[in-house]
C-alpha cells in the first residue's frame, strides 16, 4: 500500500509526523511530497500560525508537548518562521 505525505520543513507539526513515519513500514511505502505551506495560505488568503501572535504561542507550546508525550526530541530552529523554498527545492531534486 502506497501513501502519499504532503509536507514543508518549516512545519513543526511535519517534523513529528517524520518521527513516525518509520513505524509504518513495511505495510506502507511513503511517497514524499514537497509543498510550500505559505503558497497554499497564500492562495487562500490567510496567514500562517507563526504569523499571528497568540496561535504562534499556542502551536509552539503544543508541539514542545507533543513531542515530549511522542518521546520526540524538538529543537526550533533559531528562526522561525524562515524560508524553507531552498529547503524543499533540494528535497525535490
Amino acid at each position: 500500500m502506497n501513501a502519499d505525505w504532503y509536507f514543508d520543513f518549516v512545519s513543526p507539526f511535519a517534523y513529528l509526523q517524520s518521527e513516525q513515519l518509520g513505524s509504518l513500514a513495511p505495510r506502507i511505502s511513503v511517497r514524499y511530497r514537497p509543498v510550500l505551506f505559505a503558497g497554499l495560505l497564500g492562495a487562500h488568503g490567510q496567514k500562517g500560525p507563526a504569523e499571528i501572535p497568540a496561535k504562534r504561542i499556542f502551536t509552539y507550546r503544543f508541539c514542545v508537548w507533543q513531542a515530549k508525550r511522542l518521546g520526540i526530541r524538538l529543537r526550533f530552529p533559531p528562526e522561525h518562521p524562515f524560508n524553507p523554498l531552498p529547503l524543499l527545492r533540494l528535497a525535490v531534486a
